[in-house]
């Protein structure tokens, strides 16, 4: 699924310029993303060990994971 018209790569930073696509302001694409992040960053974790899914499982889907967490960490910071 393409973010935009031109290309398929997955970045925040392409999502947020893309905002207005959905009547949104920069400012609160931003927060949306922050608050996203967040979320997953911080919970996926434990949703999957919650619902029984081995350490094995979570390191394959780790990197489904893994520009969640690095945008976090740099908001964190």
């Amino acid at each position: 699924m393409y973010i935009d018209m031109d290309d398929g790569y997955r970045s925040f930073d392409k999502a947020l310029a893309t905002a207005s696509f959905y009547h949104l302001s920069e400012e609160q694409g931003a927060d949306i993303i922050k608050e996203i992040t967040s979320i997953v960053a911080e919970n996926w974790r434990s949703i999957a060990t919650k619902y029984g899914i081995s350490e094995s499982e979570k390191k394959m889907m780790s990197a489904s994971f893994e520009l969640a967490e690095q945008e976090n960490k740099k908001l964190t910071l």
